[in-house]
């Protein structure tokens, strides 16, 4: 597990306390009942305090499932290498 990976998981412990440790990594709106839009804002506000990001409001729609969340804050961290940051 890489240490953004590491540090998401962390994050949607946080958000998920009762969800078990193998259930998170396929976690998502579909098929998380306490997976809301609440805690979606949630996750984002973990994610922008831990990763240091700022996420915009038209973002919070990609951030449907841990997957798609790790591949929003790969793309992320590939701007920022590129921009030289």
């Amino acid at each position: 597990m890489t240490p953004t990976e590491s540090k998401l998981m962390d994050c949607m412990k946080t958000v998920f306390p009762t969800v078990s440790e193998g259930q998170l990594p396929d976690a998502s709106m579909e098929n998380l009942a306490q997976w809301d839009s609440l805690s979606t804002v949630t996750i984002a506000a973990l994610i922008e305090e831990n990763f240091e990001i700022e996420i915009e409001p038209e973002d919070l729609a990609k951030l449907t499932s841990v997957k798609s969340i790790a591949s929003f804050l790969q793309e992320r961290e590939e701007k920022k290498e590129a921009n030289g940051n």
